[in-house]
């Protein structure tokens, strides 16, 4: 999967992994890999707001593990 100039890969033990200038994110099930789009450009746009308003300028990518649990646990 490849999005917003990020390069995604295979994390191992069945884990996906799409990584962007800004956001490193880890998720384990291909079903959630319609989620995944979404989630980034709602990332990236966050941090371009706090860019522009605060003028918050972070020093390492923000890591994110994704586990969506659906129905009963």
């Amino acid at each position: 999967m490849r999005l917003s100039g990020g390069v995604g890969v295979d994390a191992g033990q069945g884990m996906r992994a799409v990584e962007t200038r800004e956001v490193q994110l880890v998720y384990y099930s291909p079903t959630h890999a319609y989620l995944v789009p979404r989630l980034i450009r709602s990332l990236e746009n966050a941090f371009a707001f706090h860019r522009k308003l605060f003028h918050y300028q972070r020093k390492e990518k923000v890591a994110i593990l994704f586990r969506l649990k659906l129905g009963r646990s």
